[in-house]
């Protein structure tokens, strides 16, 4: 597995009559890859609208798995997990990098949130 070929954390839209090129602007978009993906997260974010930030990146490599085909399309099946779990650390440490800082309390310095923090994070503290 390469970053050079892995999908980026939002997929890029494609056309579903031309799949040689992203869609830039209109044309049908339905039933792609990214709309199935982005379908399957609006049904999770409905269903569950103030999950920890956990929930949402595992159903989102869920989605993945699911519908795009450099995913799923992967053998055998653990390649498929390799992949999920690359793009995982990749959002996770980007998050981390802007996450607000924990205070142990006094005298200690504050510092960036552990995986297992941020993860146990709701997403939502109001539904929308």
């Amino acid at each position: 597995y390469s970053t050079k070929g892995a999908p980026c954390v939002c997929m890029k839209a494609w056309h579903k009559a031309d799949h040689s090129k992203p869609a830039p602007g209109d044309g049908p978009k339905r039933g792609t890859p990214h709309n199935l993906k982005t379908t399957q997260m609006r049904n999770f974010l409905k269903q569950s609208p103030n999950p920890t930030l956990g929930a949402a990146v595992d159903e989102t490599k869920e989605a993945y798995r699911a519908h795009d085909p450099r995913i799923s399309e992967l053998k055998p099946p653990a390649k498929q997990q390799e992949a999920l779990d690359c793009l995982e650390i990749i959002l996770m440490v980007y998050l981390q990098s802007v996450a607000e800082k924990v205070d142990d309390g006094p005298g200690t310095k504050k510092r960036a949130p552990t995986f297992k923090e941020m993860r146990a994070e709701k997403l939502r503290v109001t539904s929308y």
